[in-house]
């Protein structure tokens, strides 16, 4: 089956294809949050230089957040209308799962962290095994950096952090938590259409119209907007 993985929770766009076990192709750009103007140009250029159509996708992975209001949205109507548009299989994946399962080699606790800004980010536990990635909490939240050094001192020593806020945790955590290398800072396409096959294998696809993006907290346009509002 060939796999395309959407990613716009950040703002980096990434895109993949993946057929059975292997990675085709990837894609990363630094954008600022411009999906809307690239995504269809990128994976224009990804099919072309595989010389595969649209028409040859069995299923689609996104990236359901939380991250970008802006660029969740963007991604996963995206993916809707291509998913419509083909009859491929559509599977969302929470952004912080794909983090986490990128820590690799890594095998032990991750907390993934996403800048979530406002002086805050989205985090969650996982347990990361060479098989597998286990998520340990019920939900995703948003809080302050000091909120995650503390889930990473209930979890116990050799918490891996990963994410773009990841560094910012760190200086609240200290030795209670390593920081993952830069370069695993960002979701990755690939890990995304990876976790996205083994979910479709399984059969478990999502339906399209209830699918919907993994917010957390309210936009900040709403927020501004009540006077009552400290917080999300």
């Amino acid at each position: 089956m060939l796999i395309l993985a959407i990613d716009t929770a950040t703002d980096r766009l990434g895109l993949a294809l993946r057929r059975d076990d292997t990675t085709l192709a990837e894609l990363h750009l630094d954008l600022g949050r411009k999906h809307a103007e690239k995504i269809l140009v990128g994976l224009d250029g990804l099919l072309a230089d595989l010389g595969v159509a649209p028409r040859d996708l069995g299923g689609i992975a996104v990236s359901l957040g939380p991250g970008s209001f802006t660029g969740l949205r963007i991604g996963l109507a995206f993916a809707k209308g291509l998913a419509l548009a083909t009859g491929a299989q559509l599977v969302g994946i929470p952004t912080l799962t794909v983090l986490a399962a990128g820590a690799r080699p890594w095998v032990g606790l991750v907390v993934p962290c996403l800048d979530a800004r406002r002086s805050e980010v989205y985090y969650s536990a996982y347990h990361l095994t060479s098989g597998g990635v286990e998520h340990l909490d019920p939900d995703f939240k948003a809080g302050a950096p000091a909120d995650v050094a503390a889930r990473c001192r209930l979890l116990g020593p050799r918490v891996l952090l990963v994410g773009t806020g990841a560094e910012a945790v760190h200086g609240v955590a200290g030795s209670d938590a390593a920081v993952a290398p830069r370069e695993f800072a960002f979701p990755r396409a690939s890990v995304l259409a990876a976790l996205g096959a083994e979910k479709l294998r399984q059969g478990e696809g999502d339906a399209l119209d209830p699918l919907e993006p993994l917010y957390v907290r309210r936009p900040d346009a709403v927020i501004r907007r009540d006077p009552l509002s400290t917080r999300a």
